[in-house]
């Protein structure tokens, strides 16, 4: 999966963003004014929220596996390939993205 399509699935999952051309996903506020833009692959603080928005427990398992879980039941797991943070992202978004792919 690309990450154009693993962004859009997390999007979905997210809710209350929206696609703007190849500039990405911005956030839109209830009273219907475009906010921050988004990207949980390249952001700490997005992926951060998106996991806790989601209820993504994210733990590192080994010294070059990330992994991620819902509902207790590990389900994704990324190497790290000397890079933790890249890593914690992408698997995040990664469970995110299943998630998104549930939503109606």
């Amino acid at each position: 999966m690309t990450d154009s399509e693993l962004l859009a699935l997390s999007a979905r999952a997210h809710g209350g963003l929206e696609y703007v051309d190849e500039m990405g996903w911005i956030h839109v506020n209830p009273d219907g004014t475009r906010g921050a833009w988004w990207n949980p692959l390249t952001n700490d603080g997005d992926a951060l929220r998106l996991s806790v928005r989601l209820g993504i427990s994210v733990y590192l398992m080994y010294e070059d596996r990330v992994c991620a879980d819902r509902a207790g039941i590990r389900e994704y797991w990324e190497y790290s390939q000397n890079d933790l943070y890249s890593a914690t992202r992408r698997v995040i978004v990664t469970a995110a993205a299943a998630i998104g792919k549930e939503v109606p």
